[in-house]
């Protein structure tokens, strides 16, 4: 029976077959323990795999939808799953929370968007998902150590 719930989740398991037949009661439950952790074995690989390409979908999810007003709930219902869960894996896997990775994600999309000096600033923000320009210098300056007009001016040659 458990066999068959693997399997139809998608997970492959040998068909269980005793390597004996058992004749006693502990025979039998020595077998069924063996069967058992093959395929607790067999479900953890197959959970890892499944959890690495989901966390790799979630991060391009975000990278690809950085911005528009996320919040980590909005994001689990997209994907669904629980927002308990999200933030575990990004904690476990990249090492830093969600909120983290987002503006992360603003501050590379801005990054590129200000190569382009007839961008302002404030369209900038926008763009990248920030409501408020100041926050937005604010945050930017945070991450890089420089405004985002200083960070510009290098970007582009000038001098102050």
């Amino acid at each position: 029976m458990t066999s068959r719930v693997l399997s139809e989740s998608g997970i492959d398991t040998q068909e269980p077959l005793f390597s004996v037949q058992p004749t006693d009661y502990r025979t039998l439950r020595k077998e069924a323990e063996r069967l058992l952790d093959d395929m607790k074995e067999g479900y953890r690989t197959h959970f890892s795999h499944t959890e690495a390409d989901t966390f790799q979908q979630i991060k391009q999810y975000i990278q690809d939808h950085s911005h528009e007003d996320m919040s980590l709930d909005t994001l689990a219902q997209t994907v669904h799953l629980s927002p308990i869960y999200i933030s575990k894996m990004f904690k476990e896997k990249q090492g830093i929370n969600y909120i983290d990775f987002l503006t992360e994600c603003r501050m590379d999309k801005a990054k590129g968007l200000m190569k382009d000096p007839e961008k302002s600033i404030k369209e900038i923000s926008y763009e990248v998902g920030y409501h408020d320009p100041n926050y937005f210098s604010k945050v930017f300056k945070k991450m890089t150590k420089h405004s985002p007009k200083e960070y510009r001016r290098s970007l582009l040659g000038q001098h102050v």
